[in-house]
């Protein structure tokens, strides 16, 4: 009795491994995006040295910093998008370069000339953890910020709990908190019309990935920062991390230094083609304002 319920089972069996499997592939695909190893020309009087670093489980992750000429004002951490690199962003970086800021970027697993991960969990906290202690053993100076672009967000806040003295976040098309309407929106943008292979999907990318606990952790983050000067900028018509994501960050932050710039006719991650100078100009006079600002913040 027990062998023909068995075969009766295995096609069924066979087709939900199929799908998970199916779900599996996707997510796979989406944590080890097309590799972007942009070249930007940086200005003559500018400096750049690439570097490395030792990620939890020994992934050499590369990094870069360009240096301007002196004097500095300060050291601004850049963490890229999903499918970027440290090079990618580069022309958001430039103005900051121009006016005297060192910028320093690293690149995620499975980005840029980063090694690659197998798994699929996501451990970018623990890597800027790891990036900031690299900073303080080639003596990268500060006063310091942080400059994160869509999912580069989280990391940029995350930044505030390993590095005391950052006196300043600029936050760009994030960062992600509600992660379920996400990935909902990856499953319609995939096409992916199974039940079975929407559940592995959603399944490994908020449980297994560590998703939903990210975005937990940033909530938290978020109500607990006091004082702490720190810039969104979000359009409206964004639809891969949708301006409610911002609205609440803004709204969750307890920071009376928190400013919101809401731009009405970009795309996710359109904001300073759309904006131009002004967005420039904006950030520039947030860091210049902050960074030479002795007042003592908290973080938590």
């Amino acid at each position: 009795m027990i062998w023909i319920v068995l075969i009766v089972s295995l096609p069924g069996l066979l087709y939900m491994g199929v799908q998970i499997r199916k779900g599996y592939k996707l997510v796979y695909e989406g944590s080890h995006p097309k590799r972007s190893q942009a070249t930007p020309s940086i200005p003559q009087e500018a400096v750049q040295r690439r570097f490395s670093f030792v990620s939890r489980d020994g992934l050499q992750l590369a990094a870069i910093e360009y240096r301007p000429i002196p004097p500095v004002k300060g050291t601004v951490i850049a963490c890229h998008y999903l499918g970027g690199s440290k090079t990618s962003i580069y022309p958001y970086l430039e103005p900051l370069l121009r006016h005297g800021y060192r910028v320093v970027a690293f690149d995620y697993p499975n980005h840029g000339e980063s090694q690659n991960r197998k798994r699929n969990r996501y451990t970018l906290e623990d890597d800027m953890r790891r990036f900031l202690l690299r900073l303080q053993e080639l003596q990268i100076p500060g006063p310091y910020a942080t400059m994160g672009f869509s999912m580069g967000a989280t990391i940029a806040i995350s930044a505030l709990d390993h590095l005391p003295e950052i006196r300043a976040v600029i936050v760009d098309s994030g960062p992600l908190l509600f992660v379920r309407d996400y990935f909902h929106y990856l499953i319609q943008n995939k096409k992916i019309k199974n039940r079975i292979a929407q559940a592995s999907f959603l399944f490994l990318y908020l449980y297994v990935a560590g998703f939903l606990s990210m975005s937990q952790r940033m909530r938290k983050r978020l109500a607990g920062l006091r004082g702490i000067p720190i810039l969104f900028i979000q359009s409206r018509r964004d639809r891969i991390i949708p301006y409610k994501n911002a609205e609440l960050a803004y709204a969750l932050c307890q920071s009376e230094n928190a400013q919101f710039l809401v731009v009405d006719k970009a795309h996710h991650l359109t904001n300073r083609v759309v904006l131009g100078e002004t967005y420039d100009l904006t950030v520039l006079r947030f860091l210049d304002k902050w960074m030479n600002n002795n007042e003592k913040t908290s973080h938590s």
